[in-house]
């Protein structure tokens, strides 16, 4: 159920930030991309070291890859 009730929010959101969740060191920001008939069919990832992906980092990239995904 847990997973469900994440895929639904990463869905609404349209993107999503981990800092170390699947693998220590590394930090990525991630974009759904969606079909013309809302169907996901892909997805976009900019990934790193986490001492690189700073929130600096971060807050630059959050707008590009929205837009890529939009």
């Amino acid at each position: 159920m847990e997973k469900v009730v994440k895929w639904n929010q990463l869905k609404k959101r349209r993107k999503k930030l981990e800092i170390e969740e699947n693998e220590p060191g590394i930090s990525c920001i991630a974009a759904l991309i969606f079909d013309n008939r809302g169907q996901i069919t892909a997805a976009v990832c900019v990934s790193g070291p986490s001492f690189r992906m700073t929130d600096k980092k971060f807050d630059r990239l959050q707008p590009l890859i929205t837009e890529i995904g939009n």
